[in-house]
């Protein structure tokens, strides 16, 4: 769905600001070496902080809440921070700006995130995520321009 959720972003953008983003293959090219270097990292990161937190369920009962509970703030973190990542993207951030940017706005990433992740656990599977993915991805667009707005 990135693809989608990139051009979903970019009209978001379009529409509130004005500005157009002509299409450029060598610079797509390098936008999915990005992505991919950031999803690989991400990914890492994710499974490591999700094996850490299975840990708590040695302790019984506590251990086992504290532990979802930790595990959906962490998934909700980084699917926010892949949707706030489309705008980092085009505003033309490394890797690591990206990173830093996303951790200054940690509550936002989550917040975002858990729109997306919370039906995606809960009732409504992958397929209907989907599509809520798509409102995250606005959603982070369009906080991210508000922020912006103010500094």
């Amino acid at each position: 769905m990135s693809p989608i959720y990139t051009m979903l972003s970019e009209k978001t953008e379009t529409i509130l600001t004005g500005k157009e983003y002509p299409f450029d293959a060598k610079q797509t090219l390098k936008d999915i070496w990005r992505a991919l270097l950031i999803a690989l990292r991400n990914t890492a990161k994710q499974l490591l902080l999700t094996a850490l937190c299975l840990l708590l369920n040695l302790i019984p009962v506590v251990g086992s809440v504290a532990s979802i509970c930790l595990i959906f703030i962490i998934n909700a973190y980084y699917f926010g921070s892949g949707f706030m990542d489309y705008t980092f993207e085009r505003w033309r951030y490394s890797v690591k700006e990206s990173s830093k940017g996303t951790s200054e706005l940690k509550f936002l990433a989550i917040a975002n995130g858990a729109v997306y992740s919370l039906p995606l656990y809960l009732f409504c599977g992958t397929f209907i995520a989907a599509f809520i993915g798509g409102v995250s991805a606005v959603a982070a667009t369009i906080s991210q321009l508000e922020l912006k707005g103010k500094d």
